[in-house]
């Protein structure tokens, strides 16, 4: 590859990178009663982006499995 496609590239990927960190920074709000309905909720909340709600939404989901509903 040559160095101004390498440079091309690199601006690609910081402008990717700052917009996702923009996409991320609003902090979502939710009240539910149990792992599956908070899961529900943050999911039609994050439908704008399904990749990013599946990782985002999973993670909180496997966090409320593991320790909050926890016997």
């Amino acid at each position: 590859m040559s160095s101004s496609r390498i440079k091309r590239l690199r601006k690609l990927v910081i402008i990717v990178v700052i917009i996702g960190l923009f996409f991320s920074l609003g902090p979502t709000f939710l009240e539910a009663l149990s792992c599956e309905d908070a899961f529900f909720e943050c999911w039609l909340e994050n439908m704008w982006l399904p990749d990013f709600a599946i990782v985002y939404c999973g993670t909180g989901y496997a966090f409320c499995k593991k320790y909050v509903e926890s016997d």
